[in-house]
């Protein structure tokens, strides 16, 4: 699964590529002083704070745009697939 490690590479550009190759950032911005209550629920919620980011907004889209939550389900069902 992923790419083989390679043992003449750095971890850390191992990672790097990694992540380059399966993830994509968002850079939310908030106002000053939130953030130390986001990570606060978070930790209380027992998640990581991108973790409990990542879940309120998956949430809103199933209750505001059902339709593109669920197709977002099926492209990640047939990603996990291959």
């Amino acid at each position: 699964m992923g790419r083989p490690k390679n043992p003449n590479r750095n971890p850390t550009d191992y990672k790097r590529g990694f992540n380059a190759e399966n993830y994509e950032r968002l850079y939310p911005w908030a106002k000053k002083g939130r953030k130390a209550f986001y990570n606060m629920a978070a930790k209380q919620a027992g998640v990581s704070l991108n973790e409990f980011i990542i879940t309120a907004i998956e949430e809103k889209m199933k209750n505001e745009t059902p339709e593109i939550y669920n197709e977002m389900m099926q492209q990640q069902e047939k990603t996990a697939l291959e």
